[in-house]
């Protein structure tokens, strides 16, 4: 693809700790200059993160620990940029840890008034920590992993840390961020680069907790939209059992025995686990198709080098909520093995499939790089339609057979084989366009819910940065540089 490539020269000064584009590109460097001038016209305090709050590191989980994980340990472990929702800790997203494990995760545990940042993956997202959101027994027992960072007041301090969360999620942190973080495939944010964020704040704790509470209850308000959507989108699993009123088995104590019937048999805790096993069971009394029997395994392809290359990636081009492609991303080099996206494809990612990251491959996505996680299929029989397909395999019905047959040793690596994919039942009913329909109009209601309150939210993180500037600069650098 042929793409316009915008050129400069800068002089390099000792001060710059990095060479490339994205460093030295004008409009983040105007956007800086355009900082520094705010705190001496409004009378700001201006400070660097660094200065304010301590910054640290969480821990990944041990290796091979995975088939120990269960829903019904006690102890929270905030695993990703996922878990960050709406400026909190979603700890119904979180994994959840035995007291064995806990021991070995050696980092920080949260306190009250803590704040998360995603530093790996999807940069930027925020959480505060509020022990009041779970139980006495395990509030101070919350750890982290790698990807994200801890942010937490010094004791010196006079910034008011629910103002340090606004304005870190308001433009004028997260157009820093941009510049910052880097990587080929996957964006990174270093914790070296975060302790120089640039902030500015409020001389009096009383006129930021004024901007704060104004702040807080203006974006509460503007999620009860994206609430709405989410409600929508849970519609969709009663509209799918409607059509396929499949009975799902209990949750069953990760405590059983079994005997295996040959050689052969996978001998771990998922995929003997009877969950599974009565699952499979309740789907054999539909009319059902193993996937080998309604699509075939491609290969990869190869890449033929380019100046730039659109790329679909596992982080933040696709939403997890509705399945769909939300962004192409536009890189310079590739990673090491990727999959080209033919038309009449499907794409189904082997990494953490329960998560429902498939692709059906048009015209507008021919010819873009898939990541290498995921394995491409070509449907061969006429009894099922793609956009079908795509709707069941995202299901409870599909995703809960591929949890129980997850390996690898850490939550963030499971993943499945093409062959476990092949192997997967898959329910068939006649009137598939019906639901597919219906499903459509279901996501296009939460689309509108959805759009709403992005809108609502850009707003107030808007008059956020209007309470503490005038200066008319900073508002078209932000526009320049989001457009």
């Amino acid at each position: 693809m042929n793409k316009r490539v915008n050129m400069f020269t800068y002089k390099n000064s000792k001060k710059d700790i990095r060479l490339d584009f994205k460093w030295h590109n004008p409009k983040f460097y105007d956007f800086i200059k355009n900082l520094k001038k705010i705190s001496k016209n409004e009378g700001l305090i201006t400070s660097t993160l660094i200065d304010e709050v301590t910054i640290n590191g969480g821990k990944r989980l041990p290796k091979g620990i995975s088939h120990l994980l269960s829903e019904f340990d006690p102890y929270p472990y905030v695993k990703g940029s996922s878990c960050l929702n709406n400026l909190q800790i979603d700890f119904n997203e979180c994994s959840n840890i035995n007291h064995l494990i806990y021991d070995k995760v050696k980092c920080k545990n949260l306190i009250d008034e803590d704040i998360l940042i995603s530093i790996a993956g999807t940069i930027g997202r925020l959480g505060y920590f509020d022990s009041s959101d779970l139980d006495e027994k395990i509030s101070d027992k919350v750890k982290f992993s790698e990807n994200l960072a801890l942010l937490r007041k010094r004791k010196s301090s006079k910034i008011v840390m629910k103002n340090l969360l606004y304005y870190l999620h308001s433009p004028l942190s997260q157009i820093q961020f941009e510049r910052m973080y880097g990587g080929s495939e996957q964006y990174k944010l270093s914790l070296s680069l975060l302790k120089n964020t640039m902030i500015f704040f409020p001389k009096e704790k009383k006129d930021q907790e004024e901007i704060t509470d104004k702040t807080d209850k203006n974006f509460r308000e503007s999620i009860k939209n994206e609430k709405k959507a989410d409600e929508e989108l849970n519609n969709i699993d009663k509209r799918i059992e409607k059509h396929l009123p499949i009975s799902f088995p209990e949750a069953i104590l990760p405590f059983y025995y079994k005997k295996l019937s040959s050689i052969g048999d996978r001998i771990d805790y998922y995929a003997n686990h009877p969950y599974l096993q009565k699952l499979r069971k309740q789907i054999k009394k539909t009319d059902y198709r193993k996937m080998k029997d309604l699509v075939k395994p491609q290969k990869s392809g190869k890449v033929t080098p380019q100046d730039y290359y659109c790329i679909i990636d596992l982080v933040d081009c696709i939403d997890e909520k509705t399945g769909e492609l939300i962004q192409i991303k536009e890189l310079p080099m590739l990673g090491s093995q990727n999959v080209i996206c033919r038309n009449g494809e499907i794409l189904i990612s082997g990494l953490q499939p329960q998560k429902g990251k498939i692709i059906i491959i048009d015209e507008s996505t021919e010819g873009c790089i898939a990541s290498s996680e995921f394995f491409p299929f070509k449907i061969i029989s006429n009894e099922i339609t793609p956009d079908y397909l795509k709707l069941i395999l995202r299901s409870d019905i599909v995703s809960k057979q591929w949890e129980y047959q997850l390996t690898g040793c850490t939550p963030s690596r499971a993943r499945i084989g093409s062959n476990d994919i092949l192997e997967t039942l898959v329910p068939i009913i006649e009137d598939q366009d019906t639901l597919v329909k219906e499903v459509n109009e279901i996501k296009l209601k939460s689309k509108k819910y959805k759009e709403n309150a992005i809108e609502k939210k850009d707003k107030v993180l808007i008059e956020y940065v209007e309470t503490l500037t005038s200066n008319k600069e900073i508002f078209e650098t932000i526009h320049n540089i989001n457009n």
